[in-house]
């Protein structure tokens, strides 16, 4: 069983006699008791064993004048004689009555020195054991005593599980100074009330809880001192209103979130639906929250957390961005790259939709689709899409990767792909210790994921209103043996409007011998550049074998390919020869 304990300080004052009462219950009341400490243990550790423990701290003047009988300053002798029951022959006469706890006086400095006021947090540190359920009187502390003993009231709660059971203070000094209180108001008048001081130790709490939150993420403190204050609330009928209840929702679904962050659940944070928790959380903010610490708490779980809520397809991102703004890295550079890996594979599924012929570069399950969850497939993605950095760096690929690579960078992921291969290195680094040759330092993954992060949104947020979010570059590659430049203005009008500007390939020469081997070769040369190109589309138009070949190998990478179609006049000429002229009509898709 938990050991109890008081502690209190004793000052050098002349104390005298009153009735200390329990603020705002006047049945709980001791009457004519000179020190608080008396009517402290009278009050609140009758229940108090010979295993439970009474401890003073006082200075060595305290101790003689107050603590020992007839030690206080005697204006007739001049002398520290003065006739005085001291608290220790007090305490001697009732401790037995409460189940005779040790009583023992514990000497401390003075406090007018830093070194001094460390000695007294270590002299009253020692005396507390793990688990104790304390009873803190402040009255006689003297000049930063009381906030001494807040202070270390939250740093024993952390370090020895102690239980605080009572901080109390004896407002003497309400009924006004000792002396003209002893001459003016009768001893059934003075009534001064015993204050509760745990509001204070509270305050601290949730200022700990608060500070944890905003630095490390960390939300079981709030969420522990918010639950008290609701479940209290929620006891009560009066109090038992939607807006307690929505924060009782709000408390939940933050410490869900922050564990799920904390540990890498990405796949329960991209599919949680929030938009219930981002509601009431702006609700909240306009109502009058009966737990008062949450009025300011609100705009802050607003700054910190909406953002994630609402990020939707890119909650990956805001959740890689919170964890490196509270400090937890190897959370951020998971999330980060895993993230984009399931992004990447989910945006691939919308460009399959709209272009199923690149099913053979992309791999998909027996629906039709690509699972993001399977292992085989993050695995052959994450390879793609790290080959598709490589191949932007001029380095080499496997052959057999290469057409799915291009296909890749032709329909403009190669930013992700550049992102994703930039992060690979060093996420290696920290989730393998660093046990490899060139580690980074500590304390550069920090500065590495941040800039990750705000390259990242920069291209992501920058192109979320657009179709695609990694579109292709707005032009028409015109492959044919006319260059745009002697188009009539209606068909560069229309190709502008349709495709954007116009760049020239020259078509090639083809030999009449060239067999289909040949041919085939020549027109996978010229899939490789225009994959290069990245065109919006591909005017092409010329030898019917080679253009055909071509054509395909183009559609099959999800390049639209088109060809112009005219109306031919003629015309008889004088000398019997006929001239044709060729009006430009339309683009036609292949």
């Amino acid at each position: 069983m938990a050991r109890k304990v008081f502690l209190s300080f004793l000052g050098t004052n002349r104390y005298i006699e009153c009735n200390y009462f329990e603020e705002g219950n006047l049945n709980k009341k001791i009457d004519n008791v000179k020190y608080i400490q008396e009517a402290l243990i009278k009050l609140y550790c009758h229940d108090f064993s010979s295993k439970d423990q009474v401890f003073i701290f006082l200075t060595k003047d305290s101790h003689d004048r107050n603590f020992l009988d007839n030690g206080l300053w005697n204006s007739e002798t001049k002398k520290y004689d003065l006739k005085n029951v001291g608290l220790k022959t007090t305490l001697n006469h009732i401790l037995p009555e409460i189940g005779n706890p040790k009583l023992d006086p514990v000497e401390i400095k003075e406090g007018f020195s830093r070194e001094d006021i460390w000695s007294i947090f270590e002299a009253v540190s020692d005396k507390v054991e793990e688990g104790d359920l304390i009873f803190l009187d402040i009255t006689h502390a003297f000049r930063f005593l009381p906030m001494l003993g807040i202070v270390l009231m939250n740093y024993l709660k952390a370090t020895k599980n102690i239980k605080v059971c009572g901080i109390h203070y004896g407002a003497f000094e309400k009924l006004g100074p000792a002396a003209l209180v002893e001459q003016t108001i009768s001893i059934d008048q003075r009534n001064a009330p015993i204050i509760n001081l745990n509001t204070l130790l509270e305050f601290q709490e949730w200022t700990s809880a608060v500070n944890g939150f905003i630095r490390f993420g960390e939300s079981s403190s709030l969420k522990s001192v918010s639950d008290k204050e609701i479940n209290n609330f929620l006891r009560q009928p009066e109090t038992r209103d939607q807006t307690t209840k929505d924060l009782r929702f709000i408390v939940n679904g933050l410490s869900g979130i922050t564990a799920d962050l904390q540990t890498n659940r990405l796949n329960t944070l991209i599919n949680q639906d929030l938009s219930n928790f981002s509601v009431k959380l702006k609700s909240l903010r306009e109502k009058s929250p009966t737990v008062k610490p949450f009025k300011q708490i609100l705009k802050l779980l607003e700054e910190q957390i909406l953002n994630l809520s609402e990020a939707g397809e890119l909650r990956w991102l805001e959740a890689a961005k919170w964890s490196a703004k509270h400090n937890l890295i190897q959370q951020a550079f998971t999330q980060f790259q895993e993230g984009m890996l399931t992004y990447f594979i989910q945006d691939i599924n919308k460009l399959l939709e709209r272009k199923p012929q690149l099913v053979c570069f992309f791999p998909v399950n027996e629906s039709g689709k690509i699972d993001y969850l399977n292992e085989k497939s993050r695995s052959f993605y994450s390879s793609i899409l790290y080959l598709a950095y490589k191949k932007n760096q001029k380095e080499n690929i496997p052959d057999e990767f290469e057409k799915a690579v291009s296909t890749l960078i032709f329909h403009g992921y190669d930013e992700l792909a550049n992102l994703y291969g930039q992060i690979n290195k060093p996420r290696n680094d920290i989730n393998h210790a660093g046990m490899r040759k060139g580690p980074s330092q500590a304390k550069k993954f920090l500065e590495i994921i941040i800039d990750i992060i705000s390259k990242s949104e920069k291209i992501f947020y920058s192109n979320q209103a657009k179709q695609s979010n990694f579109p292709s570059k707005r032009n028409l590659l015109n492959l044919s043996n006319h260059p745009s430049t002697s188009w009539p203005e209606k068909q560069l009008k229309l190709a502008s409007e349709h495709y954007g500007p116009v760049q020239d390939i020259p078509f090639p020469q083809i030999d009449p011998l060239a067999g289909e081997g040949e041919i085939d070769a020549l027109a996978d040369q010229y899939l490789t550049k225009i994959l290069d190109l990245r065109p919006k589309a591909v005017h092409l138009m010329g030898e019917l074998t080679f253009t055909f070949t071509l054509v395909q190998l183009l559609q099959s990478h999800g390049i639209p390919c088109i060809a112009s179609t005219t109306h031919r006049t003629t015309q008889d000429m004088p000398d019997g020869t006929k001239v044709s002229k060729f009006e430009f009509v339309r683009f036609r898709n292949y």
